[in-house]
């Protein structure tokens, strides 16, 4: 199963009944499904940052977490990570001999 596959059946449940058939139409007009096209199109149908915070099951949790990773949308502490400055020395694990 292809990641948009994945997305689209995960999400399928948080669309509301009366955009269901749009949702499923929307999906399979489009011969070749990427990000580009995912992330909007998961973001028209659902309201994540609204349902995000509701979650109850394991399932649920996992395919947003997956949608975060597949959107790059990183949590806060990867960009705290990102801003710490690298070792410029590569010598400074070795004693002087």
């Amino acid at each position: 199963m292809k990641k948009c596959d994945k997305l689209y059946i995960g999400f399928r449940k948080f669309v509301q009944q009366n955009k269901l058939t749009d949702y499923d139409n929307e999906f399979f007009e489009k011969k070749s499904r990427t990000y580009k096209f995912m992330i909007p199109f998961i973001l028209k149908y659902i309201n994540v940052d609204k349902l995000k915070n509701k979650l109850e099951h394991k399932d649920d949790v996992e395919i947003f977490k997956f949608f975060n990773v597949y959107a790059n949308k990183s949590p806060k502490w990867v960009d705290e990570v990102k801003s710490i400055q690298a070792t410029h020395n590569i010598n400074f694990l070795f004693k002087d001999q």
